[in-house]
């Protein structure tokens, strides 16, 4: 299995036939930049929606007890955080489950 980078990301930025005029560093910044913009959008509680990709919203977990597989009678408390849940549209959802086919999805 391939592992996606922000260097991988910055190259195919580079290499779109329609952005010829970019370098090899602004494509690196342009990737920088719009991860730095939907990190700070996550940060301050924005939910983040990339139509026909996905969207990222923050949630809140309480704290609550938790167990460690080796020592079931050993509980923990595990304390409240944040997380960021990931939500795939149905197009990303489709091309996932039909490996990268498309198919056409019924309009509504």
């Amino acid at each position: 299995m391939k592992t996606i980078t922000r260097a991988g990301l910055a190259e195919a930025v580079y290499s779109v036939e329609t952005l010829s005029g970019v370098t090899r560093r602004e494509a690196e910044d342009l990737v920088e930049e719009v991860l730095k913009q939907i990190s700070e959008a996550l940060v301050a509680g924005e939910v983040v929606q990339l139509r026909h990709f996905a969207t990222f919203t923050p949630r809140s977990k309480g704290s609550r007890p938790g167990r460690n597989p080796r020592r079931p009678d050993q509980v923990v408390t595990i304390e409240p955080r944040r997380v960021v849940a990931f939500q795939p549209s149905a197009e990303l959802r489709d091309k996932v489950n039909l490996g990268g086919a498309t198919r056409n999805r019924p309009a509504g």
